[in-house]
């Protein structure tokens, strides 16, 4: 009788990097953000249960670089909350591979600003580690080839944003509260 031991857990690759001291002079969990950051990027993953190593990157910066990247890449002449740079097009239903690759799937990297985050925050009435998760779920997403492009995509990502933030305890972020679409 042959045995098969179980296949060891997948090991994705993420990295985060702290780009503006802004976020570590007034984030409340600055010691841990980079930890935060990535096990927030895991429960992403999970939820999805991707059969294949994935990397990303996850870069905290603030208004300044934020304004340059969504003028140089999207046109706009402004900072935003969140860029997501996917290194190439992926359709969200499609994404995991029944076969093993040898190197990990680079998804791409998502840009995080403090200032937008921390003003939608306080305009929202939400704690600033709450909506910080909530970009982060939301970038990886659209690096996994979701979008909100149409209401059924977008009922669909926000659903799904919902459910990977709760067992965060992160509560509904579209809870009483108005999201622009773009």
């Amino acid at each position: 009788m042959i045995v098969k031991s179980p296949a060891p857990p997948i090991e994705h690759i993420i990295s985060v990097e702290i780009i503006s001291a802004v976020w570590l002079e007034h984030f409340p969990e600055a010691e841990s953000l980079k930890e935060l950051t990535g096990t927030v990027a895991k429960a992403v993953i999970n939820e999805l249960e991707l059969k294949e190593t994935v990397e990303l990157g996850i870069r905290l910066t603030d208004d300044d670089e934020m304004r340059i990247l969504n003028n140089s890449f999207r046109g706009k002449d402004e900072s935003t909350n969140v860029l997501s740079f996917t290194m190439g097009e992926r359709d969200a239903k499609k994404f995991s591979s029944a076969h093993k690759k040898a190197f990990p799937e680079l998804l791409g990297d998502v840009v995080i600003a403090y200032g937008t985050c921390l003003s939608e925050a306080q305009r929202e009435n939400k704690l600033l580690r709450n909506h910080l998760l909530h970009l982060i779920v939301h970038g990886v997403l659209h690096l996994l080839g979701y979008d909100h492009e149409s209401k059924e995509k977008a009922k669909e990502m926000e659903k799904l944003e919902i459910d990977i933030l709760a067992p965060l305890g992160v509560p509904n972020p579209y809870n009483d509260s108005i999201i622009e679409r773009t």
